[in-house]
């Protein structure tokens, strides 16, 4: 089926892409938005309006939809395809293209919807939802965006605090653009007015894309913290931990706003720590299991070796993410780490140089 119209904004990666999109198509009508999507089912059922695949329901979708306010519909101004349809959009109409890819993907992905459609990718926006560090090249997603389009100006990250779900749901969040601004005010202006998505801007790029990878790493730490019933107190402790290992590696990096990176990413790593994020969940699991989840695509995991090593590159210590790798690669039990944790970083670095070299 060919794509019926010439959309501006186009989005791929699943359920981020289909709630972002959705936000932006409700609050502009008059545009022509589409997604992209991996498999001609998953296709056919967004077409039929069947979005339990991407969305399950769960007991609060279950109350919501009772109340006749949560039976959620993508508009009419959405249309969807393969991949392999992206050869069809017209490059002079499009103007934003969102990735919300997993990071390992993500490079390999672009490359190919450019290899059929270079001028598309080339004239639009390109916006990463993604958080994580691509494994083979040490890159953020913004240096990965870079390498499929290497005018800067045409380059942007988001970053929440937002989950796919609660924005599918319609229940307010807010949504921060980093970049140039010529790349996040067309963007942002997608969403002023809404009711959903509230746009804010930021020219600290590399700051936040780096604070998203901590974020995620972070979150693994705290679904630990969660699964090991630790109190909140100790719990809200070591966000503030982790948050100051955050500001010492922007630090290292150079960051121009650190107060800005910050601020932008407070609000995820507070639903982070409340046990509310993919990564957390995962902790959580392992916590009380031993294992990860199979369902769970968990950016964390394969973020957390890299970032200790990029930490270490800068004579950073991340102490916290430290105990977090050796519990993940099974050196100490959750429990074990139980005590640790609780130090709230002091000597884990020394600890686990004594005991596991």
């Amino acid at each position: 089926m060919k794509i019926p119209e010439n959309p501006e904004v186009v989005g791929g990666g699943g359920t981020f892409d289909l709630a972002w999109i959705r936000a932006a198509a409700l609050n502009n009508p008059e545009k022509l938005f589409h997604c992209l999507l991996r498999r001609p089912e998953y296709v056919e059922a967004a077409r039929s309006q069947n979005f339990d695949h991407f969305f399950p329901r769960d007991l609060r979708t279950q109350i919501w939809n009772s109340t006749g306010l949560g039976k959620t519909k993508m508009p009419k101004n959405v249309s969807f395809s393969t991949n392999e349809k992206f050869s069809e959009i017209n490059p002079e109409t499009l103007k934003i293209f969102f990735s919300a890819y997993p990071a390992q993907n993500t490079r390999e992905i672009l490359l190919f919807l450019k290899k059929i459609n270079r001028e598309a990718i080339e004239n639009a926006i390109l916006i990463s939802g993604s958080k994580g560090i691509e494994i083979a090249t040490e890159n953020l997603m913004n240096e990965v965006l870079s390498a499929i389009n290497d005018n800067r100006q045409k380059i942007a990250i988001a970053v929440g605090p937002n989950k796919a779900k609660d924005i599918w749901e319609s229940h307010p969040a807010t949504i921060t653009f980093a970049g140039n601004s010529e790349a996040t005010s067309p963007v942002a202006e997608l969403f002023r007015g809404s009711s959903i998505l509230h746009p804010n801007e930021s020219t600290e790029m590399y700051g936040l894309d780096l604070a998203g990878v901590a974020k995620n790493v972070h979150s693994l730490t705290a679904g630990l913290a969660i699964g090991l019933n630790l109190s909140p107190s100790t719990i809200s402790s070591l966000m503030q931990h982790a948050l100051k290992e955050l500001r010492d590696l922007l630090r290292a990096c150079n960051c121009e706003k650190i107060s800005d990176v910050l601020l932008g990413i407070s609000g995820d790593y507070d639903l982070a720590f409340r046990g509310a994020t993919r990564n957390a969940k995962a902790g959580i699991e392992f916590a009380k299991k031993g294992e990860l989840p199979e369902s769970q695509l968990t950016e964390g995991v394969k973020s957390l070796p890299i970032l200790l090593e990029f930490a270490q590159k800068r004579s950073v210590k991340m102490p916290i993410a430290e105990l977090t790798q050796a519990v993940f690669e099974g050196k100490i039990k959750p429990k074990q780490a139980t005590k640790k944790l609780t130090e709230l970083g002091s000597g884990i670095s020394e600890y686990l140089n004594e005991n596991f070299r």
